[in-house]
């Protein structure tokens, strides 16, 4: 049997092009988590810009580091957006 492959489900989200995407003004250092940065952008990024740039982080971070999986990261991926986030330590 012949099998016709099916597209690719298009995201839920549509990606902010790198053109509109806010620009990074600064990074600096948590005070309270010391595993932890704060990026300054120029302008508050949309919970969908949060969550864009965290998964261009973490791929990143796979493609740097192939052999180490990112073990802890999942419950600050679920939190992305939530206002939470700062919170884990």
């Amino acid at each position: 049997m012949n099998k016709k492959p099916t597209p690719r489900r298009a995201s839920r989200r549509a990606a902010t092009p790198c053109s509109q995407f806010p620009r990074i003004c600064g990074v600096g250092r948590d005070g309270e988590n010391h595993k932890a940065i704060v990026v300054y952008f120029e302008r508050e990024l949309t919970n969908d810009e949060m969550r864009q740039f965290h998964d261009g982080l973490r791929t990143a971070n796979v493609r740097l580091h192939p052999e180490q999986p990112a073990a802890g990261c999942d419950r600050v991926r679920a939190d992305v957006g939530t206002g939470s986030e700062a919170t884990h330590a």
